[in-house]
């Protein structure tokens, strides 16, 4: 396997199929039916993204907004990290997971700090790759195609990609 471990690079391989190789029959794992312990099908993903949201109501739309135009390529992990009851961080994630299925996926737990909601985000990924893209940021549009369209072509071409770095704009208001 040429990712023997899932951190590595800040990008991870989904679960090797049984050749090693992560192919299907001659192609790569990616449109692949896969399946999990419990012997159901699971769609592997060309991009696996973790939202970490803690008390995030006000801002998180945004972001995940920023994210759906990566279709039915991409999942979108919203992790509830256990928020005040006050806020409706829970509910909007239910909300998009409903609005978007297949796309959008809740995952709720007590809080257990940002890095645990990554943790989260990365044992339900089943992507390819794995970006996490916290709850008040946002993703360009035309550079998210560019990234998805990178991603295909290491995917289906005959090289390999460890990882993947992009520029970001900071953003200060007042």
């Amino acid at each position: 396997s040429d990712f023997p471990d899932p951190y590595f690079g800040g990008g991870r391989r989904a679960g090797r199929l049984p050749d090693g190789n992560g192919s299907c029959r001659g192609r790569p794992a990616y449109g692949c039916i896969q399946y999990n312990k419990k012997g159901r099908k699971k769609d592997v993903k060309l991009l696996s993204i973790a939202i970490p949201c803690y008390n995030s109501e006000g801002y998180m739309k945004r972001c995940i907004d920023s994210l759906l135009p990566g279709g039915d390529e991409v999942e979108i992990l919203i992790v509830d990290d256990g928020g005040s009851l006050k806020d409706r961080t829970a509910e909007i994630a239910d909300e998009y997971e409903k609005k978007y299925p297949g796309i959008c996926r809740a995952i709720h737990q007590e809080n257990g700090g940002h890095g645990e909601a990554v943790n989260a985000g990365l044992r339900a990924a089943t992507g390819i790759y794995f970006k996490v893209v916290d709850s008040d940021d946002w993703v360009n549009g035309e550079a998210y195609k560019e990234v998805l369209e990178v991603l295909r072509r290491f995917v289906y071409g005959d090289e390999t990609l460890d990882m993947l770095v992009t520029n970001f704009v900071y953003e200060k208001q007042g």
